[in-house]
């Protein structure tokens, strides 16, 4: 049971959160009124579920509140004089027509042998990508778009029906989250999926491609690291960071087992999720079919520089941070002091005050060498397909900090890129709304 200092700190963190979106869904609202009814509501929250379907109301709240928008500015429009209606007119054909101009086909680079028979067979690469309309130009907007779909996980709405909880030799725990219980079914391809940094198994757009990953016949598995998502609290020192894929071995070794001698292990790394799967691939090279990465940096140094590299990317760092802080308190705080964690502004101050000690490392540059795997995938053995936007505003794909595409398939002849000009991180939303990714 945890102790009341933490379930305090742990109720703070999401009263700070709902004050602020019920501020900014009602801002007339006197804010100390709010604020006492907002924490009368966090004290009854017990868990990170509970948090999650508040803020799925919220959301919803949010989208009658737009859709009430939308309705007035029919209203106005049709009060509007016929002059200003034939300029927005030509406003919106300008739109449609930068849409059409922008919707086009992936780049893909590759060199000649298994990737390139293998994207040859593959169509949704060779069909021109759609993207959202509304989130087409912009890829933070497609990646809040994204992020919006996050909290209905928590709500019931998607459910993995069965899950294990591995015990790791250093006292370690793991999970894994079956969207089929592997002793009921005949399946034996394994898609693994590896969630991004803030996500696990319990995130809305993780379970969808679950959901989509047994459509497409596979026996589909989330893991979740260390402290995260259905692996509950932590139970040894060591937090969830990028030196997960040392825990990888056991744990594939385990599906083996659990789906039999016919297994076939085709894996899907997330973000942050892919590039320990990289590191993973080009140090073990283990029996794997197929492997995927999506929007995954390749680099942690350069993707370090380029979150601290001006005013709007350290905004944006320093809100990726806050849910690394929540999940800090959340999982029992095993290691770092809470004075650094509630003070550190970016992803790099958490992986000094929490990541780097436990697992051996002097700082968070050593870290990032001893974890960088995209360099050394001139060792692999397997299919590997890389998927990013250029557009992507949390990796570099392009610019001075990316590492090109062709830079990446000269490392192996294995190695495939899928490069979309539209579609931020982990997005890609195509018209309908839906992750043509």
């Amino acid at each position: 049971m945890r102790s009341v200092r933490a379930w305090c700190l742990d109720a703070a963190s999401k009263g700070v959160v709902i004050v602020v979106i019920a501020r900014a869904l009602q801002p007339r609202i006197n804010l100390v009124a709010q604020l006492m009814l907002c924490l009368e509501r966090t004290l009854r929250l017990r868990s990170r579920h509970d948090a999650l379907m508040v803020l799925a109301r919220a959301d919803n709240a949010l989208r009658a509140k737009v859709s009430e928008m939308v309705r007035s500015i029919k209203d106005h429009f049709a009060k509007l004089p016929q002059s200003a209606k034939w300029a927005a007119g030509g406003a919106c054909v300008g739109y449609l027509g930068a849409y059409v101009a922008l919707a086009r086909r992936p780049k893909l680079t590759s060199r000649k042998g298994v990737t390139e028979d293998i994207l040859a067979n593959c169509d949704i690469v060779r069909r021109r990508y759609w993207p959202h309309p509304v989130t087409a130009l912009n890829g933070a907007s497609a990646t809040l778009q994204l992020g919006s779909r996050m909290p209905y996980a928590g709500c019931g709405v998607l459910t993995a029906p069965y899950v294990e909880r591995l015990q790791l030799d250093d006292g370690g725990t793991v999970a894994l989250s079956w969207w089929r219980c592997p002793h009921q079914t005949s399946r034996s391809d394994v898609a693994v999926v590896f969630p991004g940094l803030n996500n696990s198994s319990e995130t809305g757009f993780v379970r969808s491609l679950l959901a989509q990953l047994d459509g497409a016949g596979f026996l589909a598995v989330a893991y979740d690291y260390r402290g995260a998502g259905a692996s509950g609290v932590l139970t040894s020192t060591k937090p969830y960071s990028a030196d997960a894929w040392r825990d990888f071995d056991g744990v594939l070794e385990h599906i083996r087992k659990e789906v039999g001698p016919k297994c076939r292990l085709f894996l899907v790394g997330q973000s942050l999720g892919g590039a320990i799967l990289a590191k993973y691939l080009s140090s073990r090279n283990p029996r794997v079919t197929a492997a995927c990465t999506v929007s995954s940096p390749r680099s942690f140094a350069a993707s370090s520089a380029q979150m601290r590299s001006g005013p709007l990317a350290r905004l944006q760092n320093f809100a990726i941070a806050i849910p690394l802080k929540v999940s800090w308190f959340l999982s029992g705080r095993k290691s770092g002091r809470k004075r650094d964690v509630l003070f550190a502004r970016s992803i790099y101050d958490i992986e000094a005050a929490v990541i780097c000690k436990p697992w051996g490392h002097a700082n968070p540059e050593a870290y990032y060498e001893a974890n960088d795997g995209f360099a050394d995938l001139g060792r692999l053995s397997c299919p590997l397909l890389c998927v990013q936007s250029s557009d992507d505003n949390v990796v570099p794909f392009c610019g001075k900090y990316a590492i090109s595409d062709a830079t990446l398939v000269n490392l192996s002849p294995f190695i495939a890129c899928c490069t979309t000009l539209l579609g931020g991180h982990l997005s890609f939303l195509d018209w309908r709304g839906r992750s043509w990714a």
